[in-house]
C-alpha cells in the first residue's frame, strides 16, 4: 500500500515541527528545539513563508544560547556565506551580532572587533548602539589578556553607544552604564565606577540585571576594602542568579568571593570559591574566565605553597591557549 502525502500534509508537518520547536526554544529547552528544527528544515522548500536560512539561524540562535559557541559560529558562517539572500538586513545585521559576541565570549576578541566595526558601518541606528556596546566590552577583555592599553578606547565606544541611546530605552541604558562601570573598574576609578553603577541600577527593575550589577558593585568594593557590603551585595545577587540558573553568573559571583576571601586572607574559603568557580567556567567553556580563575587561583597559593602553585599555572598556560585575543 503506497501512502500519498499532500501539499497541504507536509505544510501542516512542518508547522508542527516549527511550533513545537518554537515552544521548546521559548522554555528554553534548546536541544529539544534543535531537533525539531532539524526535523523542519528539509520541508522548508515546500514552504513560503519562511527559508533555510531563517530556519538555520534558530538553529544557530539555539546553539548560542547553549552556550555552545564554537558550534553557533560555525552555523552562523553558514549563513553568512550561503543564505544572506535569504533574510531582511535586520535579521542579517543580528547574525553578524551573535557572531561577534559568541566570538568574544570564546576569546577571540580582534576577529570579534573587526566584524563588530563592519556592524558599525551600517545605517541603522541601532547596529551602531549594539556595535559600539560590542566594541566597547571587547577592548576592556583586550586589555585583560594583552599588554596594549584599551581601557580609553573601550570607554569611548560606550560613550558612543550611549550617546546615541534613546533616554526612554532604559534596559539599554543600564547595560550601556554597566558596562562603562566595569571599564572604570578596571581603570582604578574606582569611586567613579560605583557611581555609574548605581546610576545603572536606578535604570531597571529586571532581578538578573540588578543581580549581575550588584555582583560587579561587590568586586569595586573589595578594592576598596569595603568586605561586608561587598559579601552582602554577592549574597543578594546569588539568590536571584541561582533562582534563574545563570550559570555563568553565578560561576561569576564565585569567582569574586574568592577574590573576597583573598583580601580577608582566608586562604581555604578563597580556594573553596574559585576552585568551584573554575569548575563552572570549565563546564560552559568560557576559556576566557577560565584563565583569569587559573591564574588568580596561583597568586593564591605562589607565596605559600609554590608546588601548588605550579600547578595552577600549568593550567592557566594550558588554557590560554584556547583564548587567541590577536587573532594569532
Amino acid at each position: 500500500m503506497v501512502v500519498e502525502f499532500t501539499r497541504h500534509d507536509v505544510i501542516q508537518q512542518f508547522e508542527n515541527h516549527l511550533e513545537l520547536a518554537d515552544m521548546q526554544k521559548n522554555n528554553k529547552n534548546y536541544r529539544d528545539a534543535i531537533e525539531e528544527y532539524f526535523q523542519a528544515l528539509p520541508l522548508t522548500k515546500y514552504i513560503n513563508n519562511i527559508t533555510s536560512g531563517q530556519l538555520k539561524q534558530k538553529i544557530a540562535d539555539c546553539y548560542y544560547y547553549l552556550h555552545e559557541y564554537k558550534i553557533a559560529i560555525r552555523y552562523y558562517d553558514e549563513i553568512i556565506d550561503k543564505y544572506a539572500d535569504d533574510l531582511t538586513e535586520n535579521e542579517f545585521i543580528f547574525v553578524l551580532i551573535r557572531k561577534g559576541v559568541a566570538m568574544g565570549k570564546l576569546g577571540y576578541y580582534s576577529r570579534a572587533i573587526d566584524l563588530f566595526e563592519t556592524v558599525a558601518s551600517y545605517e541603522s541606528k541601532d547596529a551602531k548602539i549594539k556595535a559600539y556596546n560590542n566594541l566597547a566590552i571587547l577592548y576592556s577583555y583586550m586589555h585583560k589578556f594583552t599588554e596594549r592599553d584599551c581601557l580609553s578606547k573601550a570607554l569611548e565606544y560606550s560613550t558612543k553607544a550611549l550617546v546615541l541611546t534613546d533616554e526612554n530605552l532604559k534596559a539599554r541604558i543600564h547595560g550601556i552604564l554597566h558596562n562603562m562601570g566595569m571599564i572604570y573598574h578596571d581603570q582604578r576609578k574606582y569611586e567613579k565606577a560605583l557611581e555609574t553603577f548605581e546610576n545603572a541600577l536606578i535604570l531597571t527593575e529586571d532581578p538578573l540585571r540588578q543581580a549581575k550589577t550588584y555582583c560587579e558593585i561587590a568586586r569595586t568594593k573589595i578594592e576598596l576594602l569595603e568586605l561586608d557590603e561587598a559579601l552582602t551585595h554577592l549574597n543578594f545577587a546569588q539568590k536571584i542568579l541561582i533562582k534563574y540558573k545563570d550559570f555563568h553568573e553565578i560561576s561569576n559571583s564565585l569567582y569574586i568571593l574568592g577574590i573576597l576571601y583573598m583580601k580577608k586572607g582566608e586562604i581555604a574559603n578563597s580556594h573553596n570559591y574559585l576552585q568551584t568557580a573554575l569548575f563552572g567556567f570549565l563546564e560552559l567553556q568560557a576559556y576566557p574566565e577560565v584563565v583569569q580563575t587559573c591564574l588568580q587561583l596561583y597568586k593564591l597559593f605562589v607565596g605559600i605553597d609554590r608546588s601548588r602553585a605550579e600547578v595552577y599555572y600549568e593550567q592557566y598556560k594550558f588554557y590560554i591557549n584556547y583564548v587567541d585575543p590577536l587573532g594569532e
